[in-house]
């Protein structure tokens, strides 16, 4: 019986190859579209998965408020995880994460490179986290201070061969380090990623956090992350609820003073990835909005292709339904009828599938630079194959389900005796799936006009400062910071750089927050500004204009004490005239005030997803880690020369200049926008073009159906524009419906989506007309092509075949 089926099912895909050309082109398209995202999404949700205890793992993290403004911080202060793990016996292990603010210079011997994933960690770094070593002994390599344990990569290139442990390396020109151990380099789905591991002891004998710290001089000092272990069989929420009561009963009396609110609580190590986006996070997150919305559009395109199989088979149904009477009469029963109709959509499916996953091989690769990933098509893994075979059956059965019930359903009288008509009934069915259809696509064509109408405008808005032939270089350690002077002076002998200056932040990188008391206002209310220490020239260098007062000058000797504040902080003060009005920094009461010289126009120095807040600009003549050059516009690769020549000249122990493009930076801010608007740029594509083989599958059969008629109404007088209107009009009204139902939820979908931006576009009504009309368009393409067929035919030979 199922050799007979599949024999019946092959000799109709043959027979019928055009509409079998477009059924198993549509869901291999569709298949392989989910395909793609199933891998994305799929190593998305893997993210920390490997670790063996991470049921029992957990980030410490805050939420405060200070001054009505909620801050989320994934850092804490240093002494907290020892003083929990003292306080809280559930507590099995901890660990401490501090990688350093900028890169390190890491020499062995004659080699010297500049290294990012470096970090300071506790001995109990490998009991916690699942990181096989390849060399060394998990509990005791991190055990002394001055040990490191390279990843094998980093072993590679400066070792070679060589078996490192033993040997000594250097970092940051302050430390020398003993390799103890080698680990397996870190998984790309780890949401820190280092290559170089440090003893967290090491610190010490710099006065860097040593041990033992107390709560009270650096318990409120943010800048590492916090990890516990938990015991088997103990709840987090358990110990959630202790943590109010523990920072009340340390810091209870410095957070009143201040008037912070501030609680801590557990993140699980699997939830960081995709659900938390916080202050200085380890590394840039992604978010589990991104992975609803691929998910919803492979959902799309698979449904938009199953949705052409439906209707091409039951518009086609009546030329089965000779067979299905025979059948019937000869005994067969319905729910056999049904097995084998669904046995062949299924047949289809997985012919689908092996187009597919050749699609999926050819695609590979540049869904992989799209998506910055590694992903492979893996068959040995254990959910793989499964998951393909149950794309096919499931989409076999979607696509066929309904068709195969039809076409079981038909009565042996009918169809003997020529009553039913091919295609009549259910076409109820196939507009309402037409309509659906376009319906999904024009909301696809709407998202991506929106989302890359977001993205040009966020790229290209005025941000306050010129960030036009800025070069910055990043100082990585003492002798780097040390040789700035000359390294400045040299440079400024040259008419293609026009300024240079230091800060310890820039334009879209981390700033330090700090607690402000203004003149006038009580500790108790003091509130947070972003913190930016920089020399004479930051304000010239940038090109930030200034509202009142002047810049940093060396003229005058009292800027030791001088300060800059934006328009937003003046604002939020309500200071009619801030020149020469106050401000004490929180926890420095020795200190002299700082007195506002000057305010700058409001210029952004985090991305548009972040609202301008107040902000001050304080001066410190020694040199930070970050230095700002720019270039003269007209000469930048001249400028880029001297910049490379002087380095060496000035650092000739040091690697090669390490440095970027300010506006090359900022760009990839929105790196996560401009993925979001591929992924709605494909799927409006793929939805359309499905659409639209499914709709030349129908059009191509409707015609067919009304050969006659076209013939008559040729004959008598009709042109070929008449005829193809004729064809087209019930496929325009039912795009029209589509519009009519797609456009309010891709306004509504997308105004969702922009409410996150403070910055933002106001989507015109050009968006949603263009989508409109972009649909008709290519739909009117696809049908007038399949018309003007039907159209240019001979009348008599239609008449005479009828």
């Amino acid at each position: 019986m199922f050799k007979n089926y599949l024999t019946i099912a092959i000799r109709n895909l043959l027979r019928h190859k055009g509409y079998s050309a477009i059924n198993v082109l549509g869901l291999a398209i569709g298949i392989a579209c989910c395909v793609l995202i199933l891998l994305y999404v799929q190593d998305e949700l893997s993210y920390d998965q490997y670790h063996e205890k991470k049921d029992r793992i957990y980030r410490v993290v805050e939420s405060a408020t200070v001054a009505g403004r909620s801050i989320e911080a994934a850092v804490t202060p240093p002494p907290w995880a020892p003083v929990l793990a003292n306080d809280y016996p559930v507590i099995e292990a901890y660990t401490r994460i501090k990688p350093p603010a900028s890169r390190w210079l890491i020499r062995y011997q004659e080699k010297r490179f500049y290294e990012r994933y470096f970090a300071f960690v506790d001995s109990s770094f490998f009991d916690i986290f699942t990181f096989p070593l390849v060399q060394g002994d998990a509990k005791t390599v991190l055990a002394d201070p001055h040990t490191v344990v390279l990843s094998e990569s980093m072993a590679g290139k400066y070792f070679g061969d060589e078996n490192p442990v033993g040997k000594v390396i250097t970092g940051d020109d302050l430390y020398e380090f003993t390799v103890t151990g080698v680990m397996r380099d870190m998984p790309e789905n780890s949401h820190f990623h280092f290559d170089f591991l440090a003893s967290y002891g090491s610190l010490a004998p710099h006065g860097l956090y040593s041990e033992p710290s107390t709560m009270q001089n650096h318990g409120f000092s943010h800048d590492l992350f916090t990890y516990l272990l938990l015991r088997e069989g103990y709840a987090p929420e358990d110990l959630e609820r202790e943590l109010p009561g523990f920072l009340d009963n340390y810091l209870g009396e410095l957070l009143e003073s201040v008037g912070i609110e501030a609680r801590p609580y557990l993140q699980p190590i699997t939830d960081i990835h995709l659900h938390s986006n916080m202050e200085a996070e380890i590394r840039a997150n992604s978010s589990i909005l991104y992975v609803y919305i691929f998910s919803s559009l492979a959902v799309f395109v698979l449904l938009i292709a199953c949705v052409n199989f439906v209707n091409l088979s039951t518009a086609r149904s009546a030329r089965r339904a000779q067979e299905v009477g025979m059948r019937k009469v000869l005994g067969a029963l319905r729910n056999q009828l049904i097995k084998q109709f669904t046995g062949e959509s299924i047949l289809v499916a997985v012919v689908a599938l092996v187009i597919a996953l050749g699609l999926v091989h050819l695609l590979l690769p540049q869904f992989n630079l799209f998506s910055g990933k590694s992903l492979a098509m893996e068959y040995q893994s254990t959910w793989l194959v499964p998951t393909l075979a149950g794309i096919a059956l499931v989409t076999g059965i979607a696509a066929g389900g309904y068709p195969a019930f039809i076409l079981s359903s038909f009565r042996p009288v009918a169809v003997l005796t020529g009553a039913l008509k091919a295609g009549a009934a259910h076409s109820l069915l196939r507009k309402v799936l037409i309509t659906f259809q376009f319906g999904i696509s024009i909301l696809m064509i709407i998202g991506t006009l929106v989302v890359l109408d977001q993205l040009e405008y966020m790229q290209n808005k005025p941000l306050g400062f010129d960030e036009d032939n800025l070069v910055v270089v990043r100082l990585p350690d003492e002798e780097a910071l040390n040789g700035y002077p000359a390294y400045r002076d040299a440079l400024m002998q040259y008419p293609e750089i026009l300024n240079v200056s230091t800060a310890n932040s820039i334009p879209g990188g981390q700033t330090s927050l700090n607690l402000v008391t203004p003149e006038g206002v009580q500790e108790d209310e003091s509130p947070v500004y972003q913190m930016i220490q920089a020399d004479f020239g930051y304000i010239e260098t940038l090109g930030i204009e200034m509202a009142s007062g002047r810049t940093f000058s060396r003229a005058f000797g009292s800027d030791s004490t001088a300060c800059l504040v934006n328009e937003a902080a003046v604002r939020t003060l309500g200071w009619e005239n801030p020149i020469g009005r106050t401000f004490r920094l929180t926890g420095e009461d020795d200190d002299p005030p700082l007195s506002v010289i000057g305010v700058m126009a409001d210029f952004h120095v985090q991305s548009l997803r972040q609202p301008i807040t107040p902000l001050m600009v304080r001066l410190d003549t020694e040199p930070a880690s970050f230095m700002v050059v720019r270039i003269q516009g007209t000469n930048v690769s001249r400028g880029l020369e001297t910049l490379q020549e002087q380095w060496r000249s000035t650092y000739p122990n040091h690697p090669a200049l390490d440095y970027s493009f300010l506006d090359d930076d900022l760009r990839q801010l929105y790196q996560a926008e401009r993925r979001l608007g591929s992924v709605f740029i494909a799927g409006a594509v793929l939805s359309i073009l499905i659409a639209c083989l499914g709709l030349l599958g129908l059009a191509s059969f409707m015609a067919e159906q009304r050969t006659r008629e076209i013939g008559v109404r040729k004959v008598l007088g009709a042109t070929i524009s008449n005829v193809i209107l004729l064809l087209s009009r019930d496929f325009t009204r039912l795009i029209l419906l589509a519009f009519v139902l797609g456009a309010p939820a891709g306004y509504y979908a997308m105004h969702s989506w922009l409410e996150d931006f403070p910055y933002r576009i106001e989507p015109g009504l050009w968006v949603f007309l263009f989508a409109g009309v972009a649909a008709l368009s290519v739909a009117w393409l696809t049908v007038g092509f399949q018309s003007y067929k039907a159209a240019a035919a001979n009348p008599a030979e239609a008449v005479h075949a009828e």
